[in-house]
């Protein structure tokens, strides 16, 4: 990892590969043909509800396609993780550690915040609370960025021990 001055300049923006939400976009754009093929049969309520559940669906994976829709941003103060175009911002100091682990079947990189974070809102405390309750940890990135989980966190080290 560069020096400080060095780091104080750079900022690297990691974007999910696309590929990433082709096969949501497939699995949810063939539910929703097949409910409205189910809508001129027997089971047209059944179909009717299922197609249009599934196009709403798509349009949700549609959106993670558009450009700068989500990303991981770090630089010299912190990282910041867009998600549906929702900036959630954390500083280096708030941040205790970075770990992989498994979330379900995903490798994932997950984090630690410092009791001061935490203690500076009931919402960030409940929020930390409810992670830490699923897997032992108080957040987690949502997905890895086009690298391996072991890659980003090894970055993400880089950067917290810079701070």
């Amino acid at each position: 990892m560069p020096d400080n001055e060095t780091q104080e300049a750079q900022k690297t923006t990691l974007q999910a590969p696309i590929t990433k939400f082709l096969g949501p976009l497939a699995l949810v754009v063939g539910l929703s043909v097949f409910g409205f093929y189910l809508y001129g049969t027997d089971h047209s309520t059944i179909g009717l509800l299922a197609g249009v559940l599934s196009a709403i669906g798509s349009l949700f994976v549609l959106v993670q396609l558009l450009p700068n829709a989500n990303s991981l941003t770090l630089d010299a103060e912190g990282l910041t993780i867009r998600a549906f175009f929702r900036d959630q911002r954390y500083l280096w100091k708030d941040i205790q550690e970075f770990q992989v682990g498994k979330i379900g079947l995903n490798e994932m990189v997950l984090f630690n915040l410092t009791s001061e974070f935490k203690a500076r809102s009931e919402a960030d405390r409940a929020a930390s609370e409810f992670m830490r309750n699923i897997n032992g940890y108080d957040g987690a990135l949502p997905t890895t960025y086009g690298k391996s989980a072991s890659e980003l966190c090894l970055l993400l080290r880089r950067y917290l021990q810079v701070d």
